[in-house]
């Protein structure tokens, strides 16, 4: 696509290349050794991360050891201060709104979601490396418009001069919760939960307050009729051009159309969550509310779902798998750039020899790439090995065993040999 064909789509390129001379032989061997402090307590933190993440505990199995109380009954005393879990459909009779757009309505939560039409920048960056040594850097800015919640700042841009974003929104997000959620007898504090299950509201005059919009069509001009022999002047109610207008499922400020919009131009959209879904609350109670839970080794259980008990234990557990996997993987990750850090100097100083310098420095990727697997490897291991002190115990016994029995061996056939000579 040319630079023409990205202006008519509302697109703009600015190509900025940078050659980079100080970044020689030099130049590189001085910062690999720089790198090595950095590499060095990266290579450490690996290993606290992997040691660490064996020892999180699962939050889903802490819940499933509940005890299950009933919504619409009175709790026994005996329960008081323990983690339970109730299951039913979250209420409340409060009536909120969003204060500016929306008519008030039975909801549990209220999001109104205000996007900007703005510039936006994305940069790609290609580095080549010359036959002197030298490092040329070629970074391709392309600018386009599009829907964002959060607009970039223009002073950010590599080339603001001619993507200019207005400073801010003059219409905030915001989210109004209510104070009044129950599940049968219980309280619940959404605003410690969150709220769940929402949903995009379809925008008709119905739901919306129709005085802070600005109308769809125009408004009709004065008007004047005669009835018998009085004069009747008929004068339109004053319109603000400058609020909203309702299109297209959006509530849409500007000077331009939702279909054709203007930099600088905002749409608007709600959301909401109604009351009676059924969910899963889990937490330690507290009278007739549900706070949170801490057991004797400090972890946390406060939970709202959707679903029943076992839905929510199981996505707990999913989460917690996902989580330890993700560390796991973080910390192969810490230990491979970390190791590379602490010998990117010897490729740094081979890397002046054309065949050497590559070959160097593929054989110290592979060295470290095994390493670093059979590193993350026993730390996991060994994490796991303490946490199970009768294993523990069994495989230092092998291991005593196995290296008497190589000693003894060895005492038998140097023996044997000595008989011999």
């Amino acid at each position: 696509m040319s630079n023409e064909q990205r202006r008519i789509l509302g697109e703009d390129t600015v190509e900025v290349t940078e050659t980079i001379s100080p970044e020689g032989y030099f130049s590189r061997v001085k910062n690999a050794f720089g790198g090595i402090l950095f590499g060095f307590l990266l290579f450490i933190a690996a290993f606290i991360v992997l040691f660490w993440n064996e020892w999180r505990a699962d939050i889903g199995a802490i819940a499933e050891t509940a005890v299950e109380i009933k919504a619409d009954a009175a709790a026994s005393s005996e329960h008081e201060n323990m983690l339970v879990s109730l299951t039913g459909p979250l209420t409340t009779e409060e009536n909120i709104s969003d204060d500016m757009f929306l008519k008030e309505g039975n909801f549990l939560g209220l999001k109104r979601k205000v996007e900007m039409y703005a510039w936006v920048e994305d940069a790609d960056t290609q580095q080549n490396k010359n036959k002197n040594g030298t490092t040329t850097k070629k970074t391709t800015y392309r600018y386009s418009k599009k829907w964002v919640l959060n607009p970039a700042k223009t002073g950010s841009f590599n080339k603001p001069e001619g993507h200019e974003n207005p400073p801010e929104k003059t219409i905030p997000d915001t989210e109004v919760k209510s104070s009044q959620a129950k599940i049968g007898l219980y309280n619940i504090d959404l605003n410690k939960t969150g709220v769940p299950g929402y949903k995009k509201i379809d925008l008709t005059n119905e739901v919306l307050k129709t005085e802070m919009l600005a109308p769809s069509t125009p408004v009709p001009p004065q008007t004047q009729t005669i009835q018998g022999n009085m004069l009747t002047t008929t004068i339109p109610k004053p319109v603000n051009y400058n609020n909203p207008v309702l299109t297209g499922g959006y509530l849409f400020q500007g000077t331009g159309t939702l279909v054709n919009p203007n930099v600088g131009d905002m749409r608007i959209s709600f959301e909401s969550s109604t009351p009676g879904v059924t969910v899963t609350m889990i937490g330690k109670l507290n009278g007739d509310t549900i706070d949170e839970f801490k057991d004797e080794h400090n972890n946390k259980v406060f939970s709202l779902t959707i679903g029943s008990k076992e839905q929510a234990v199981e996505g707990m557990k999913a989460a917690h798998q996902a989580w330890t996997w993700g560390l796991r993987v973080a910390g192969f990750f810490m230990m491979v750039i970390g190791l590379n850090m602490i010998f990117a100097p010897i490729s740094a100083v081979l890397s002046f020899l054309p065949f050497i310098g590559n070959f160097s420095k593929s054989l110290i990727g592979t060295i470290i790439l095994v390493v670093s697997i059979v590193l993350s490897l026993l730390t996991i291991g060994i994490s796991l090995l303490i946490q199970n002190i009768v294993l523990l115990i069994l495989l230092c016994v092998m291991i005593f065993l196995l290296v008497v029995g190589v000693f003894v061996t060895a005492l038998i056939m140097i023996k044997k040999y000595s008989k011999q000579t």
